[in-house]
């Protein structure tokens, strides 16, 4: 994700404690994980920002922006599902497919590169457009 924006964006990576090449200093609970973000935020004299993440981090941004609203101009998530912290879909989702109750749809369209390249740059345009419209409303006057 980061390699997408990189050129229309500062781009800041975050690795969760005991994650990556982060130090794996506890506590390890979203609470620190939100406060980190503020940290960083804090540290690089951000006045608002828009976070992302993808799976855990697409969950984390959220969360952060929920908790931060006045410092956050916008949220990417990209296959984030986890807030809800439901413990048990997966056992109740496999008795569902073990009793014929969960049917995949049937995907019977073709595939097209040409789509998934014009889908492609309508997002990263989309994206571009976020930025500029971020990086006007957070300049301070002068």
């Amino acid at each position: 994700m980061a390699a997408l924006l990189a050129d229309i964006a500062q781009i800041i990576r975050f690795e969760a404690r005991g994650c990556g090449r982060s130090d794996a200093v506890p506590p390890y609970t979203l609470a620190t994980s939100q406060a980190d973000l503020e940290a960083i935020r804090r540290h690089y004299g951000v006045a608002r920002w828009i976070v992302g993440g993808h799976s855990a981090g697409a969950d984390l941004a959220l969360a952060y922006a929920l908790e931060y609203p006045k410092q956050v101009l916008g949220v990417i998530c990209m296959s984030g599902a986890r807030v809800h912290n439901d413990r048990e879909w997966h056992r109740i989702y496999s008795e569902r497919r073990d009793q014929g109750l969960e049917i995949l749809p049937t995907f019977d369209y073709p595939r097209s590169k040409s789509l998934r390249s014009s889908t492609g740059r309508r997002c990263l345009s989309m994206a571009s457009a976020t930025f500029a419209q971020a990086g006007q409303l957070s300049k301070s006057p002068s």
